[in-house]
């Protein structure tokens, strides 16, 4: 018989896994996350589950909301517009990401770590199939895909095309719509760069929190990475490799890869077309006339400092005037945006960015101290966020947030103060709270 200690740890377990993989699911899942109602949903959840549980209101949670709702507010005031809709869903979102960050409380990293991980396996599978087994690919297509052939909630913008899907994974066109001669692995995400941020965020949590590289579960995540043939990702994974190996604590080795892996970057920019040639298509776009192509990342990048620049201070808003106040009719490729730290600042302005970035360099600053982990890990783990950030629109999904509240959890003082006696406090008064639910 299970007693009551085995439910509530079962309990807490068992919700604490579902409640991150549902923000993850409807932060990136192409069937999902085009849902506002699923949002609201899964904050509502968290925010039952917040409470069924006892957790603490703190202080991080005030701060991050109370600078958001300054600069939106500031953002009516001098643009002349205001929609409740709009300024709702940032709290929501704000909101969502806070639950779920205390509801996991210092599980955090291990949990997303394993549902990454699982991720990972899932889209090898399928991954592998394509090659080989082409026509057990073709009948998934043909005839499971298509009872998902339309998103749950449709896409206001209709411009964003809607591949075959099968919730557990997207068989993202990308490479057959460009004559790629290569298939992609998406996972289950939108496209084959946001799985590689996914995994990325996942391996360097691992690194932060000490895990070895050579672990079974950061091999796979690397793996997975280099499936989705990513140019962000595959930079990201070298700049997280250099770190590490910097300061092994094996001195040859750490001779030895100082300088191996920059030239491994610079043969893969080299020898392989498909980074080597995206970013010079990058840098052709952001260079020539052709600038106002936002389909490349330094493309958005050039138009939202355009936009920043003419309202620095609170940004555009994520409204009808985020593309510098310049209206339009139909969605299409000129309102299309890729770069998500250029399009943050944007959207918000300078004030609000520094302190969105200063809040993640906390949350890292937090896991390294939990972990004693050497400070230069967090500038690093910080520099890893740039990269992926500028290769895809990621700040304003709301798994992204959970970021802004990880120092809730990973705080800057030791375990055994105050903090560790308000967890034991905690665990007693959430058993109080399930015995009541229970009788």
């Amino acid at each position: 018989m299970i007693s009551f200690k085995d439910y509530n740890y079962y309990f807490q377990k068992i919700s604490s896994y579902f409640i991150l993989t549902f923000i993850i699911v409807v932060t990136g899942f192409p069937f999902f996350y085009t849902s506002v109602k699923l949002i609201l949903v899964g904050m509502v959840l968290s925010g039952i589950l917040f409470f069924l549980l006892n957790r603490k209101i703190d202080s991080v949670v005030v701060v991050v909301i109370g600078a958001f709702m300054l600069i939106e507010i500031l953002q009516a005031i001098f643009l002349h517009t205001f929609s409740l809709r709009t300024f709702a869903g940032t709290y929501v979102r704000l909101l969502f990401a806070y639950f779920v960050v205390k509801i996991l409380g210092r599980d955090f990293i291990d949990a997303y770590s394993d549902i990454i991980v699982t991720f990972s396996l899932i889209s090898f599978f399928f991954f592998g199939l394509y090659f080989f087994s082409p026509g057990a690919t073709e009948f998934i297509v043909n005839h499971i895909a298509i009872l998902f052939d339309e998103r749950l909630e449709a896409d206001v913008t209709d411009y964003y095309r809607y591949f075959p899907n099968i919730l557990i994974y997207y068989y993202n066109g990308y490479g057959a719509l460009h004559g790629d001669e290569y298939f992609r692995n998406s996972g289950p995400f939108w496209e084959p760069g946001a799985f590689a941020c996914f995994i990325i965020i996942a391996l360097l949590l691992n690194i932060l929190k000490g895990t070895n590289l050579f672990q079974l579960k950061n091999l796979i995540l690397i793996t997975a990475v280099i499936t989705t043939v990513s140019t962000a990702g595959i930079i990201a994974l070298m700049a997280i490799l250099f770190f590490y190996f910097s300061v092994s604590e094996y001195s040859r080795l750490k001779f030895v890869l100082i300088f191996i892996i920059p030239y491994l970057i610079f043969l893969i920019y080299s020898e392989f077309a498909f980074l080597g040639e995206k970013i010079q298509e990058n840098i052709m776009y952001g260079q020539s006339v052709y600038a106002d192509a936002t389909t490349s990342r330094i493309g958005s990048a050039i138009i939202d400092i355009r936009d920043f620049m003419n309202s620095p201070l609170v940004g555009w808003g994520r409204g009808e005037m985020r593309y510098g106040g310049r209206e339009y009719s139909i969605f299409s490729a000129q309102q299309h945006r890729n770069n998500g730290l250029t399009g943050l600042l944007a959207m918000y302005g300078f004030i609000l960015t520094a302190i969105y970035f200063y809040m993640y360099f906390r949350s890292f600053s937090g896991i390294v101290y939990q972990f004693e982990r050497r400070s230069f890990f967090k500038y690093a783990a910080l520099l890893v966020i740039f990269i992926i950030g500028f290769s895809q629109s990621l700040f304003i999904r709301p798994f992204f947030m959970c970021f802004l509240f990880l120092s809730a959890v990973y705080t800057l003082k030791p375990y055994e103060t105050e903090d560790e006696t308000e967890d034991v406090t905690e665990i007693s008064d959430s058993n109080d709270a399930l015995s009541t639910v229970a009788k």
